[in-house]
């Protein structure tokens, strides 16, 4: 974490990028970095980057990420003092993707049609007017 004040020293980066392949996001600060000691359980469920039992955040965003066929790394910054975490994903292949927006089209497409043969839609009800207007059922002359 970076701590508060001198906004003009302390900075978040994020990049991103992708090739054919895989793309990748990477978010780099210039605080105090995380203590080498740190680094084995700081994706460890309920333990924080200070070592206390507390911290889920990094651990759910690993599992989602492997979930993806993906990784998270985390290290210190290239340069000067900070910490760099860099999640990589696969990309989705477009003929894969086109498969399943039409399958996923043809479902609803499917759940449609029940619906319609199943429960046919009717008009909502109107509100019955009282303001004496045409149409509101009040003795008109």
């Amino acid at each position: 974490a970076i701590p508060p004040g001198l906004p003009d020293e302390n900075q978040i980066m994020v990049r991103v990028g992708a090739d054919t392949s895989r793309g990748w996001i990477e978010v780099e600060d210039t605080g105090p970095g995380i203590p080498p000691e740190k680094m084995p359980t700081l994706f460890h469920a309920l333990i924080d980057g200070k070592g206390e039992s507390r911290g889920m955040g990094l651990a759910i965003v690993r599992e989602i990420v492997e979930g993806l066929g993906g990784t998270i790394t985390v290290g210190p910054r290239a340069r000067g003092h900070g910490t760099r975490f860099v999640v990589d994903l696969p990309l989705a292949d477009a003929a894969v993707v086109a498969s399943r927006q039409a399958a996923a089209g043809a479902v609803v497409a499917a759940v449609a049609a029940r619906g319609a043969a199943d429960a046919p839609l009717a008009p909502a009800p109107q509100p019955e007017r009282t303001d004496g207007e045409p149409g509101s059922g009040k003795d008109e002359g």
